[in-house]
């Protein structure tokens, strides 16, 4: 899976059966493959997660959907699109042949994303690994992926209000507890007092191959101060260090 940092809160995944895009607002995109089905993501209608240009991109695709929160309002839809749009409220799910999309309820707006989607053609896959096998194939190639939009730990003086918040951040990850991912996105930002919070409270409810910090706002360098943190120390293997936008992380190479 190959994964592109956009902007913000917004990532284009790549895997071999499919393509993903998540909280498109603005900035470059690069070019999308046009062999395999793209689902375009909107987790909720602010507009720092959302803007209608998704709908342009979809209508350039072939084979796109757009996969929306329900607090972005069915008017809004141009009428061209209208029948590749799904609206999901809180804990829905729906699935196709590709993927199968979760819900979670947001403690801001709208939804987080729990998604299992194709990875490689049962052709191409390698032995399934097996106990004293050493093999790193297996018989089920899909890749998971975490979208927290903004479903988060915010935590900004400490006061009843984020408890609450932190309260119902609980809550939602508690219905994923223990699963793994192979990415996840989650809100890192810099207005926070405790902005490690979020990531620490979904490693130690779930686990992941990458974490990709993200809501940063430009200030890139927060990460190398949460990695400083001693809370960080057994995690900081799995978190990406973003840079810039357009940088792309390469995830089970195999796959590529």
């Amino acid at each position: 899976m190959k994964v592109t940092y956009i902007r913000h809160s917004c990532f284009l995944a790549e895997t071999a059966g499919c393509s993903l895009l998540f909280d498109y607002y603005e900035g470059n995109l690069p070019p999308i493959p046009g062999d395999r089905p793209l689902y375009i993501f909107a987790s909720h209608s602010h507009g720092d997660h959302y803007s209608r240009a998704i709908f342009d991109i979809a209508a350039s695709h072939g084979n796109a959907r757009c996969i929306l929160s329900s607090d972005i309002h069915p008017g809004l839809l141009p009428s061209s699109v209208r029948n590749r749009v799904i609206s999901l409220r809180p804990h829905q799910t729906w699935q196709d042949d590709i993927i199968h999309a979760e819900t979670l309820e947001s403690n801001d707006a709208g939804v987080a994303f729990w998604i299992k989607a194709a990875g490689l053609p049962p052709a191409l896959r390698g032995p399934a690994a097996g106990p004293g096998s050493g093999g790193t194939g297996s018989a089920d190639s899909s890749v998971r992926i975490y979208h927290a939009g903004d479903l988060n730990n915010w935590y900004w003086d400490g006061d009843d209000e984020d408890a609450v918040l932190a309260g119902r951040y609980h809550r939602e990850l508690s219905r994923i507890a223990g699963r793994h991912a192979d990415a996840a996105f989650i809100p890192l930002d810099p207005r926070l007092k405790r902005p490690e919070l979020g990531i620490l409270d979904f490693l130690s409810c779930c686990s992941a191959d990458a974490v990709f910090p993200m809501h940063q706002w430009g200030n890139y360098r927060l990460t190398d101060e949460v990695l400083n943190m001693p809370a960080m120390a057994a995690y900081r293997g799995r978190i990406r260090v973003i840079r810039k936008e357009g940088q792309e992380f390469l995830l089970h190479p195999a796959e590529k």
